[in-house]
């Protein structure tokens, strides 16, 4: 279950930049520089606008969680609930 789940959120976010080139070749210390949750320093975590920032920033790769919800519904989110992220609670 953790490995599809690891796999469908690689397709979606490689869907999010169709249309742009994001190379993962290392840089020459061997660095791979990577965007978590899209970059959430600069941006709400896993979000269009994240994603989108960090194919500017140039990053080498972006990495998005996700979560099924109850209903088989896949969504990114990094948590189990949506506590931390949002003025509501559960999951």
């Amino acid at each position: 279950m953790v490995l599809a789940r690891v796999l469908v959120g690689s397709v979606v976010a490689a869907s999010l930049t169709v249309g742009t080139v994001v190379s993962a070749t290392p840089t020459e210390d061997g660095v791979v520089v990577s965007a978590h949750r899209g970059g959430a320093a600069y941006a709400p975590e896993n979000t269009m606008v994240a994603f989108r920032n960090a194919v500017r920033l140039g990053v080498d790769q972006l990495e998005a969680d996700t979560q099924l919800t109850a209903d088989g519904r896949l969504v990114l989110i990094h948590d189990d609930t949506v506590d931390r992220t949002t003025d509501c609670s559960g999951s």
